[in-house]
């Protein structure tokens, strides 16, 4: 018979944890926040958007948008509403 024992160990930072090590490697979260990695073994974060932007992707990366820069192909009449 073998017994087993579960340990829990508490670990205290005074930096950020790296995302090779479990962590995120930020230090500052905000409501809304997007986490995604930009590099390897690296997360970002990207801010909530405001009205008006999409999340799309810039440079091959997230980034919100403006729906005013979009090109839109044809012609489109019409009107939008709620």
């Amino acid at each position: 018979m073998v017994r087993s024992k579960q340990t829990t160990v508490l670990f205290s930072a005074t930096t950020s944890v790296g995302a090779m090590y479990g962590g995120t490697g930020q230090t500052i979260y905000n409501k809304g926040d997007i986490l995604y990695s930009d590099n390897m073994n690296s997360l970002a974060r990207l801010g909530l958007g405001t009205g008006g932007y999409i999340l799309g992707v810039s440079n091959g990366l997230p980034a919100w948008i403006a729906t005013t820069t979009i090109p839109v192909g044809g012609n489109i009449s019409g009107t939008l509403s709620n």
